[in-house]
């Protein structure tokens, strides 16, 4: 369920792939995608993220951590395991969603994706 995650980046010039549990990860194994899944009666529910650009310093900011000592190793473990598209390319393409969509429309048949995703621009 995350190849097309992990196409889309591969798409956008991020070379990913997907790590066990519920990861995507670049060449150098930082973590660009989390995602979850979950049974709901006869359906599977698959969330996630695309990591467009991240602002580290807030993120350990408003992170709960045991004790205000762990901050800056907080903030540290971040910005070394958890990677973003402008950081790894120097930009974020305006049509970085309508990518992941188109990606995730043709290549998983049978997955369901909502008409307003379907609106957007398939020209990429």
């Amino acid at each position: 369920m995350l190849q097309p995650v992990a196409a889309t980046y591969n798409d956008l010039d991020v070379p990913a792939r997907y790590r066990p549990v519920n990861d995507v990860v670049t060449g150098n194994g930082r973590k660009i995608s989390g995602t979850g899944a979950a049974t709901i009666g006869d359906y599977v529910v698959l969330v996630g993220n695309l990591i467009a650009d991240l602002d580290y310093e807030v993120t350990a900011r408003v992170l709960r951590v045991p004790d205000e000592k762990y901050r800056d190793k907080t903030f540290k473990s971040v910005q070394e395991n958890l990677t973003t598209l402008k950081r790894e390319t120097g930009r974020v393409p305006d049509d970085v969603l309508a990518r992941f969509y188109v990606t995730h429309d043709t290549e998983t048949p049978g997955v369901a994706v909502h008409d307003w995703v379907k609106a957007l621009p398939k020209t990429v």
